[in-house]
């Protein structure tokens, strides 16, 4: 157990020995721990950026515009196209496409077109939740406001109801009232007998015995009328015998004759005149048919009476109807006039119902709705993710293979060699950026053909952009693996930075988290990251199919990037080639006086397995170094470095130059 943590002690040592490597080691962590802390502790909603676009712009489309600008930014655009090519460019995460005369009609629901780039598959959906959370918001409000007409309405009609109902109350009552009143006079009225018989008031016998009458008065008339002129010329003739017979007396002077001749005369009157009393005995009879008559007469009278009196009842009887006619009457203008109210109520409570223009359920429920769209035709998961994945690739590939092949060259025993040839030291350099270069085209080539061939995934869109995209893109960061590389001597610190850094720019990108949901200096900051920078034109180029003038921003911040990283690297490879002679030198002393050291120890106090302990390469430019043997430590002291010889000072100088 002993020996094992003298090996753990031993490798602790040599791992914190330098500087460096306990930097990378303690605050590499530690800072990639605060670079995500600073980017991640945040619970700020994500910061969205949205486009619209309306080729007619209604009241209802500026309340929904307004409506999202409450929560994020928002931007009209001229014409859909440019809203969608700013979501391709990454200007905006949305672009809302409302219909022309946004607005709330029956039996029709209008669509509110979302369009989303889903190559941001961490964001998308977060995109499309926020922003139609504030269209369905609003189009809750206009539901809620067409459900409160409603709403109104029925109130309204509730109202009206509510105070018709003693109307209609009343006027049920009263109709009660008229209709008992009306079957009490039809009780009455069948209660009254104005029946009618002309048989009993005798007028058959009346107008017959009137006829009779009427015949008699004309045979009384006329025999009056002979009675008259007989008695006329009766008269006539006792006058003329009268004369006559004056005459004769005066004549014969024989009163006698005269006489004997008036009584003749006379006896013929009489005669007449019996024959004449003989018809007045019809008269006699016509008396008794107006007696007959008037006793007939006296019967209808009689009748008459009594049609009278039941007249006088049938009239108070009708004057009783006329008062209860009346006062029905009075009851039915009451209940016209409270039917005539109830009849404006339901009209009033009609055109409230067809003021209603919404009437349709789904237009209520949900006048407007949402529909997402890509910006592109639809694709797999892997399409959208599918330049991620190389620019992960590619970042991750070129990062460790550049730093290992530097650290690799640096260790080489050949290195010195080649040091010494009148071979300049960038020339190393570039040749090591072109092996890179090489092994990442093959590797990028060989994951696109097995993409192409598995997957269908086609990147023939944008070929030349997408070419120069991976050639600067892998430039930069086997520039960046060559910084590390030529930084760091030994190669777990040099593995250990490089996977920081490739982790560093790893976590402040999209692909585990939005840049949206960052604070805004790290935001800003992140869209300088040089894995974003490839991811973006790797979508551009492949998904998107843009040409060079829409990459123009990122790849003049890529090609500022590989500026920057040459001059590094080659200030890097200045400082390690012009200490290179004296390493080498001091590295050999050290090796021999190790090994002095270690044959000493192990003739005291034998062999150790810790006495193999390895000085490393960055203790070799020190003056002293440590040697573990058993419990006892032995400080060596390194004498002062002799002057370089005349040729190697020369030739290094004239190297560097």
């Amino acid at each position: 157990m002993r020996k094992v943590l003298a090996i753990v002690q031993k490798n602790l040592k040599v791992l914190l020995r330098s500087r460096s490597s306990a930097l990378v080691i303690i605050l590499g962590p530690l800072f990639l721990m605060f670079l995500v802390g600073m980017a991640f502790n945040t619970s700020d909603p994500y910061k969205i950026r949205l486009g619209w676009y309306a080729s007619d712009v209604t009241d209802m489309t500026s309340s929904y515009v307004e409506k999202i600008s409450e929560g994020y930014p928002i931007e009209q655009y001229a014409t859909l196209a440019s809203c969608i090519d700013d979501i391709k460019l990454g200007r905006i995460h949305t672009c809302i496409a409302f219909p022309p005369g946004l607005g709330v009609y029956n039996n029709m629901t209008q669509e509110v077109i979302f369009y989303a780039d889903y190559s941001k598959i961490n964001l998308v959906y977060s995109v499309i939740s926020s922003a139609s959370e504030r269209v369905l918001a609003r189009t809750d409000e206009v539901s809620a406001d067409l459900t409160g007409v409603l709403i109104d309405t029925l109130n309204g009609t509730a109202t009206l109801i509510t105070r018709s109902l003693p109307d209609l109350q009343a006027a049920h009552q009263q109709a009660v009232d008229a209709a008992a009143t009306i079957r009490e006079l039809d009780a009455t009225l069948g209660m009254m007998n104005i029946s009618f018989s002309e048989e009993s008031f005798g007028t058959a016998s009346l107008e017959a015995q009137m006829r009779d009458f009427a015949n008699q008065t004309a045979m009384v008339a006329a025999l009056g009328a002979d009675v008259l002129n007989t008695t006329q010329e009766l008269l006539l003739n006792i006058t003329t015998a009268l004369e006559d017979m004056a005459g004769t007396v005066s004549a014969n002077s024989s009163t006698g004759q005269r006489i004997a001749f008036l009584r003749a005369h006379v006896d013929d009157y009489n005669e007449t005149f019996l024959n004449e009393s003989r018809k007045l005995i019809d008269v006699s009879n016509l008396s008794s048919s107006l007696t007959t008559m008037r006793t007939s007469f006296g019967d209808l009278n009689a009748e008459l009476g009594s049609t009278r009196e039941r007249l006088d009842v049938a009239s108070a009887a009708r004057d009783d109807v006329r008062a209860s006619l009346q006062a029905v009457a009075g009851l039915l203008d009451s209940v016209v006039m409270q039917a005539d109210s109830v009849i404006g109520v339901m009209g009033s409570i009609a055109g409230a119902i067809d003021d209603i223009q919404i009437t349709n359920v789904q237009s209520i429920v949900m006048p407007v709705r949402t529909r997402v769209k890509p910006v592109v035709e639809e694709k797999t998961h892997l399409s959208y993710i599918f330049p991620s994945l190389i620019a992960l690739v590619v970042m991750f590939v070129a990062i460790l293979l550049a730093t290992s092949m530097t650290l690799l060259e640096k260790k080489s025993r050949a290195f010195f060699r080649n040091y010494i040839t009148p071979t300049g030291p960038f020339v190393s350099l570039v040749g090591m950026f072109l092996t890179m270069m090489i092994l990442l085209i093959v590797q990028v080539v060989i994951i696109i053909a097995l993409s192409h061939w598995l997957y269908q995934e086609s990147v023939t869109q944008a070929i030349i952009p997408l070419l120069l995209t991976l050639l600067l893109s892998s430039s930069m960061f086997t520039l960046c693996g060559m910084l590390v590389g030529n930084i760091f001597n030994s190669e777990d610190t040099a593995t250990l930075g490089a996977i920081s850094l490739s982790s560093v720019f790893l976590l402040l990108s999209s692909l585990i988290l939005p840049i949206e949901s960052m604070p805004d200096v790290i935001a800003n900051l992140s869209h300088f990251n040089p894995f974003v920078l490839t991811d973006t034109l790797l979508k551009k180029s492949i998904i998107f199919g843009k040409g060079l003038d829409s990459m123009a921003t990122e790849l003049q911040a890529v090609g500022w990037y590989i500026v920057v990283l040459v001059v590094l690297v080659a200030m890097a490879a200045y400082l390690s080639y012009t200490r290179l002679p004296e390493r080498a030198i001091l590295r050999r002393r050290v090796r021999i006086m190790r090994e002095k050291g270690a044959g000493s120890t192990t003739e005291k106090q034998g062999s150790h397995p810790a006495s193999d302990a390895a000085v490393s390469d960055e203790a070799a430019g020190g003056r002293e170094c440590s040697v573990k043997a058993g419990k006892r430590k032995q400080s060596l002291a390194v004498p002062p470095l002799p002057p370089l010889g005349r040729k190697v000072r020369h030739f290094s100088s004239r190297k560097l130059r």
